[in-house]
């Protein structure tokens, strides 16, 4: 009789290996999870990517950069609350002393990357501001070492590497860039920011679901972003137009509803370095939507960019175990 955890029961002198495929069926169950998790994340990063699109039509409507942001996150904190409260009203259920964990997932990070982003873009430029903003992998990568224990690979390294070296090429900010102190402070604040985001989530779905902490971490940056954005009459009354109550509609629900939902979706099932990376594809989508839809300049160096950022997503991929040993 076979000894060992592969053996099982007997019938007819034949050994079944009943745990053996229990075992496999659960890797296989474990790296198709995975693969819906980085699946989630990059298309929370494509969506993430058309953002530009609303803010274009925004900013010419008469917004300014920060009633953007605030529109952008009070119309998923209103429409996903009022959503919930009529289909899942268990999914609004929080500890009261959990509620730190929105205070920092909502407004010392996601309203805090914000609002320290259009102060870069105000303070050097918008390539210089998306360029310190993309330092968020490398934040998130090296807080996951310690917060999580996750291992900092050589793999991942250069990935995050590679996605910096990309997003300065896509984003073309060259040696002619305007640069402030105020500026790079702004800037960095906005990747800390970011990168925190990704690090705070993670902590609030050890406790909570994606839909609570998506909506919860809404509904506090709203309450931050709001009283920042300086909505007077003027700005207020823009709203009676539909193209502006539909361009609003949109970027709360395509721009950040949907992308943050799906991404906490992910980000449940993958290390937060690897989720941090993958969401890199976000400034590709944007330059390839400039260069198609606003005639924006195409050059080598862009191209050279886009690959990096792509080849450095992919790498990303969940391997199997035969994948992992035979490139070990």
């Amino acid at each position: 009789m076979v000894q060992g955890s592969a053996a099982g029961k007997m019938d007819n002198g034949r050994v079944l290996l009943i745990p053996a495929v229990s075992d496999q069926k659960g890797r296989t169950s474990i790296m198709g999870a995975k693969r819906r998790a980085c699946f989630f994340i990059l298309l929370a990063a494509a969506l993430w990517g058309v953002v530009g699109i609303f803010v274009r039509r925004l900013s010419a409507a008469g917004f300014s950069a920060m009633q953007i942001v605030a529109i952008r996150i009070a119309v998923p904190a209103i429409a996903d609350t009022l959503f919930l409260l009529a289909a899942d009203r268990s999914s609004l259920c929080v500890r009261l002393r959990d509620c730190y964990l929105f205070v920092l997932t909502g407004v010392c990070s996601f309203a805090l990357f914000n609002w320290c982003y259009f102060n870069a873009i105000e303070a050097s430029s918008l390539g210089v501001a998306a360029i310190l903003l993309y330092t968020a992998p490398a934040i998130v990568n090296v807080l996951s070492v310690w917060v999580f224990r996750e291992r900092l690979t050589l793999r991942k390294g250069i990935a995050v590497a590679a996605t910096f070296l990309g997003c300065v090429l896509v984003t073309g900010v060259g040696a002619e860039t305007r640069l402030s102190v105020r500026g790079i402070v702004f800037g960095l604040g906005s990747g800390v920011g970011y990168a925190l985001y990704t690090v705070f989530s993670k902590l609030a779905l050890k406790k909570y679901s994606s839909r609570t902490v998506t909506v919860y971490t809404f509904l506090f940056a709203a309450a931050a972003a709001i009283p920042l954005a300086g909505f007077d009459g003027k700005a207020l009354a823009l709203f009676a137009q539909p193209s502006v109550l539909l361009l609003s509609l949109g970027i709360g629900s395509l721009c950040c509803l949907f992308p943050y939902l799906f991404y906490a979706i992910g980000l449940s099932q993958i290390e937060a370095g690897t989720a941090a990376v993958m969401s890199m594809l976000e400034p590709v989508v944007a330059a390839l939507l400039g260069i198609f839809l606003y005639q924006e300049a195409f050059d080598i160096r862009k191209a050279a960019g886009i690959v990096l950022i792509v080849a450095a997503v992919a790498a990303q991929r969940p391997r199997s175990e035969k994948q992992t040993s035979a490139r070990s």
